[in-house]
């Protein structure tokens, strides 16, 4: 079918008061047309003009709907401007009966572009929420949900939390404190609440939320994003924990250090041991099957060993308190045991202590182990290795020390009598030429 013809404008002019009743559309503000009794454009608007060009009925779709094959109510179709642009048109036809009609025109275009930026809009802010494992809620007056995207949350269904409250899902909530962020009176923002899966597990949420109020001010709810954020927070738990271990760590070592004498080594590290624990007591043992106590710091009971001693952590329940034990290891082998002691009205011990016991066990084995070898080698060094008695040098280290404590001071009344005596054996050369040095 050919599109109608064109009125020239002189022509239009002349026949469209006769053709409209009278009506022109020189000063129509409206994208309209004027229709002869064939259906042939008889009058453009300039509105029209602007969307349809010089040329109204060159669309083959906009003159398929004034010769009627589209449709006499309603039509949608699409131009193409000079410029390249596609717009949408929607075209509404009225008759004016023998005398013609009208079609009025209204351009779609940025309506659609921003109906289509607006879904595109809410895909976006879909894959965002799902993502980055939130879920975005809104409640009404009463605190219930109103909605919540994606179509399950916490584990429930959409269906199972839409018109039920969620206070019943926060397990640390304060008896009647505000359940925030869903009954927000002002915004929130890095908002961390905990709340309880359908499995029962805990999650951690990091939340946003703004108020919602109606026109005469009254608040009607909130709206807002919830994300877990468990995993992040377990980590930094951990690093803390570690970071925390590291230092109670450097103050056990940081004891020893300072200690010279061995015997200051061990009960250092027995003190220290105490002190980062928040334990009243402790005791070191060294040996797996008849272990000996080589240093102890406060006061305890002195509950048996079990023999022998078992590798790992135990707890041993009293009337008067709790040790808590571990056995130590040097060399992969089982060395000894570390004991701590907590009373019964002190603060229980959990599984971080474990944890930690289970860690330092092993640094306290290596100074139990060096203390007790720098011991050997200072009574080795300083016995004769045939009597066992001290040598030359014991004997000028230990006589140096004991004439000054003789000698005193400068003042004469703090000085004291003292006496060496020198003994000799004649001819006990024979006896050991006789006996051996052994006997």
């Amino acid at each position: 079918m050919s599109a109608p013809a064109r009125v020239p404008e002189s022509e239009r002019r002349k026949t469209s008061p006769a053709i409209s009743g009278g009506l022109t559309l020189d000063h129509c503000a409206f994208a309209a047309l004027l229709l002869d009794a064939d259906g042939r454009v008889a009058a453009v608007s300039d509105a029209a003009r602007a969307l349809l060009g010089d040329e109204p009925a060159a669309s083959p779709e906009l003159a398929a709907f004034l010769s009627g094959e589209a449709g006499h109510g309603e039509h949608t179709f699409e131009i193409a401007q000079p410029d390249g642009q596609v717009r949408t048109i929607e075209a509404r036809r009225l008759a004016m009966g023998a005398a013609g009609g009208a079609v009025f025109l209204h351009d779609h275009t940025d309506e659609q572009a921003l109906r289509d930026l607006l879904i595109e809009s809410r895909k976006r802010y879909k894959d965002l929420v799902d993502i980055s494992s939130a879920f975005a809620w809104e409640t009404g007056p009463d605190g219930a949900f109103v909605f919540v995207s994606p179509p399950s949350a916490l584990g429930f269904g959409a269906e199972q939390l839409l018109g039920a409250g969620p206070r019943g899902l926060m397990p640390f909530l304060p008896q009647g404190a505000p359940a925030l962020p869903f009954e927000a009176k002002s915004p929130l923002a890095d908002f961390e609440i905990w709340m309880t899966m359908s499995d029962g597990e805990q999650v951690c949420l990091m939340s946003a939320a703004v108020p919602l109020f109606d026109v005469d001010g009254a608040w009607r709810g909130a709206r807002g994003v919830c994300r877990d954020v468990t995993a992040a927070r377990a980590h930094e738990t951990r690093l803390a924990a570690m970071h925390d271990r590291e230092r109670r760590m450097a103050y056990i070592l940081g004891a020893v250090n300072e200690m010279a004498n061995a015997d200051e080594i061990l009960n250092a590290a027995a003190r220290a041991t105490a002190h980062t624990f928040g334990a009243s007591a402790c005791r070191l043992f060294r040996g797996a099957v008849s272990p000996e106590p080589v240093a102890a710091f406060g006061q305890a009971p002195d509950t048996p060993l079990e023999l022998p001693i078992a590798d790992g952590v135990s707890a041993i329940t009293e009337t008067k308190g709790v040790w808590l034990q571990a056995a130590t290891r040097h060399d992969g082998a089982v060395s000894g045991l570390v004991r701590l002691w907590r009373t019964a009205d002190a603060e229980p011990w959990n599984a971080d202590d474990e944890a930690f016991l289970a860690d330092v066990r092993h640094h306290i084995a290596l100074v139990v182990e060096q203390a007790v070898q720098r011991k050997e080698l200072h009574r080795l060094s300083a016995t004769d290795p045939l009597t066992g008695l001290e040598n030359r040098r014991s004997f000028f280290d230990a006589i140096s020390d004991r004439l000054a404590a003789v000698a005193g001071g400068a003042r004469a009344a703090d000085r004291r009598p003292a006496a060496l005596l020198y003994v000799d054996l004649d001819n006990f050369k024979q006896v050991n030429d006789h006996f051996g040095h052994q006997a």
